[in-house]
């Protein structure tokens, strides 16, 4: 039986044009990749190589200039609920609380009001929130905030989740729990993630395949399978091993990460 990819590109290029300078930029060249249902995949490459071009293009909030984006087979139109955003800043809204930010995205849902409050706080006690319902924007940390951001996408229940750097913004600690966390939430609500990271540890301890981009204009220049048992440990000997293998072959391209 053949498995359809439910996210694929082929032969995908964007092209950024200054009309003002005359100037065009290649983001990303002759990209193919097949992402599968359920699969986790994290892109990692040097900074500029396209990685949030990528993820943009698959958002709809971007468009390819050659090549085409598909979706369960049909070209991708532009954004829509199957397809939601985790960003590196969470973007919560500071007059709501956190369960307030949780409903907002299930309010335009035909879900009576009392099934929209019992997703919000599965959400958020899955991602440890539980006690901080009533809590304003303003008071929590900021992995505390970055976990409200995914519970409020987690709760849309879409198809596929866009990660852009999410944990990037945080301390080693925070971002070290974050990624065990993470594992764990997978785990009991597997689907389907595009994950950009610019580190190779944390890829590894996520993915199931970790994709390397090539420098401007991106291509895939390498794919490594993971089939490390979860959870998995980034201080394990397993994954260092992954890594000085991954980061070696960063040897074959000029801008290494």
């Amino acid at each position: 039986m053949i498995i359809e990819p439910i996210l694929e590109c082929r032969n995908l290029g964007k092209r950024f044009g200054n009309h003002v300078m005359r100037h065009e930029t290649l983001a990303l060249g002759a990209l193919n990749l097949a992402i599968f249902e359920n699969e986790f995949v994290c892109v990692v490459g040097p900074s500029g190589c396209g990685k949030t071009t990528l993820l943009n293009i698959f958002a709809g909030f971007e468009f390819p200039t050659a090549g085409e984006v598909l979706m369960a087979g049909k070209p991708i139109l532009g954004p829509g609920p199957d397809r939601c955003v985790v960003f590196q800043e969470p973007s919560l809204f500071p007059w709501l609380t956190v369960l307030e930010n949780i409903t907002f995205g299930l309010d335009h849902r035909p879900i009576p009001r009392e099934e929209r409050i019992r997703l919000a706080r599965y959400y958020l006690f899955l991602v440890g929130l539980g006690k901080f319902e009533n809590a304003m924007p303003h008071e929590l940390s900021g992995g505390m905030k970055q976990k409200t951001a995914i519970a409020r996408i987690l709760a849309l229940d879409p198809a596929i989740l866009l990660m852009d750097e999410p944990f990037g913004a945080l301390d080693a600690l925070s971002k070290y729990r974050l990624d065990q966390e993470l594992q764990a939430i997978w785990a009991a609500h597997p689907k389907t993630v595009v994950f950009v990271t610019h580190c190779i540890e944390e890829a590894i301890c996520l993915a199931d395949r970790v994709v390397i981009l090539s420098p401007s204009p991106g291509r895939i220049h390498a794919e490594y399978p993971i089939d490390l048992p979860r959870p998995r440990d980034r201080f394990s000997k397993a994954v260092n091993r992954l890594q000085r293998e991954i980061i070696t072959s960063f040897a074959d391209i000029s801008d290494p990460p």
